[in-house]
């Protein structure tokens, strides 16, 4: 009898692989999560990380029923908290109303950002104007612009008026010539001089000033035929007093007050054709706003150079075309919003008041950048969890195949030695083994989504 005749009758021949038996299956499964998380890394970490995202603030005066808007501009570049100046970059700016073209602009940011936009227009702005700021195609801002002059009023600070002295047959009323003063800059103070018929021409008076270089000690004036005198101050401290004694005929007088001090405020005037800004101290920059009561006309960023006397000058060219009465607003902020800033009056033919005029939020892109930034890191991670679900259905067909395969070879082996056991063995293991690899793979894809969650944004 041959060799292999020999062998079992009931022995079976080697049985074929499954498909899900081959090495292929087995390799996906081990990858699959490797990949997974690679993916799910890639698209949290490198493409939705966050990233910097640009806008550009306006700040202007008012806008409804103007011919030609005066704003300064802003483009800054953001990422988180900090901010860097878009600098030298090319920037347009059109204002629309009911789908009709008004007016263009186009202009390049300075050396820290900012941009002085004169945009005129075809016809007055009608309160639904809308503003679009571009770079490059690229929107920096959009949206309406409606402020009215009254609002823009409102919000105007006045300093400065008469200073009355006690009741009498002679009264004594002073006014700082521009409102206020400034350390060290030199400014006029008017006096006047009346009695209950009217000004008191050629009343004589002394004065005394505290906390000033100029005057240094006791000074005598004269008033003239509206009962005025004018005298030079300048203060040293931020603290001035002034004393007045006036007598005129048998009637005596005296006045006694501190005067309006505007601590760390610049100082502006005018100098034939140039708009001289001065700060106290050395300073790298300025901003200033020409304006009236009717709106702003011009305005800008200058940088300031030493005056070799401790503070700072700089000096542009006055605007054309201006018509009095103006002040010129000067301050450290681009918005002219603080403490400080001072609309000091040009050319004003008698005592005025400040127009401490801010520059108001016209516009600011950076909200709706920093939302459209947004949506790349939105969906980036809505294709990464679609991917990692993609991927646990993947995994768990693939091992519920391959323990199916695994339990049917098993059960064809155990009914050659164990039949009446093969049916209760099969049921057992089969759902043992696909609630386990499921749970498995449960387990690890919540792992990748908890990594996806730990980039912030």
């Amino acid at each position: 009898m041959s060799r292999a005749d020999s062998s079992p009758a009931h022995q079976t021949q080697r049985r074929p692989r499954s498909r899900w038996e081959a090495p292929v299956v087995g390799w996906i499964l081990l990858s699959l999560p490797v990949i997974t998380v690679a993916v799910v890394g890639l698209a949290v970490f490198v493409i939705g990380a966050p990233r910097s995202y640009r806008g550009a603030r306006v700040w202007g005066g008012p806008s409804v029923g103007q011919t030609s808007l005066s704003a300064r501009l802003s483009a800054v570049e953001r990422l988180y908290d900090a901010e860097r100046a878009l600098v030298a970059v090319p920037v347009d700016v059109e204002a629309h109303a009911a789908g009709r073209l008004l007016g263009k602009f186009h202009g390049t940011t300075d050396g820290a950002g900012f941009l002085e936009i004169q945009l005129p227009l075809v016809a007055s702005a009608p309160a639904d104007l809308q503003l679009r700021v571009q770079l490059r195609g690229e929107r920096l801002a959009q949206g309406r612009v409606a402020l009215t002059a009254e609002r823009w009023l409102a919000g105007v600070r006045r300093r400065g008026g008469w200073i009355a002295g006690a009741g009498g047959g002679l009264r004594i009323r002073v006014h700082p010539g521009r409102g206020v003063f400034a350390v060290p800059f030199g400014d006029p103070v008017s006096i006047e001089v009346t009695t209950p018929e009217g000004p008191a021409q050629g009343a004589r008076l002394s004065v005394r000033a505290e906390g000033t270089s100029q005057p240094a000690g006791h000074r005598s004036l004269t008033t003239d035929a509206r009962g005025l005198a004018e005298l030079m101050l300048t203060p040293r401290e931020h603290v001035v007093a002034l004393e007045i004694e006036a007598s005129f005929a048998e009637q005596r007088a005296r006045w006694y007050s501190t005067l309006p001090v505007v601590p760390g405020a610049l100082h502006a005037r005018r100098e034939g054709k140039q708009l001289w800004i001065e700060a106290p101290v050395p300073k790298e920059a300025a901003f200033y706003s020409i304006v009236s009561e009717r709106g702003r006309f011009a305005g800008g960023r200058v940088e300031l150079s030493e005056d070799g006397r401790g503070g700072a000058l700089a000096k542009v060219d006055w605007p054309p075309s201006i018509e009095a009465p103006a002040w010129a607003v000067v301050a450290s902020e681009p918005d002219l919003n603080t403490v400080a800033a001072v609309g000091w009056p040009i050319d004003a033919t008698a005592p005025t008041r400040t127009f401490d005029a801010r520059e108001e939020l016209w516009l600011d892109g950076l909200p709706q950048a920093y939302a459209r930034s947004l949506e790349r890191p939105r969906h980036a991670r809505l294709l990464a969890g679609a991917f990692a679900a993609l991927a646990l259905a993947l995994a768990v067909v693939l091992f519920t195949g391959r323990v199916r395969a695994a339990d049917r070879a098993l059960a064809t082996h155990l009914s050659e030695t164990a039949e009446g056991e093969v049916e209760r063995f099969r049921v057992r293991q089969s759902v043992l083994a696909l609630v386990t690899a499921a749970l498995c793979i449960a387990l690890g894809f919540v792992l990748v989504g908890l990594v996806s969650l730990a980039r912030p944004g």
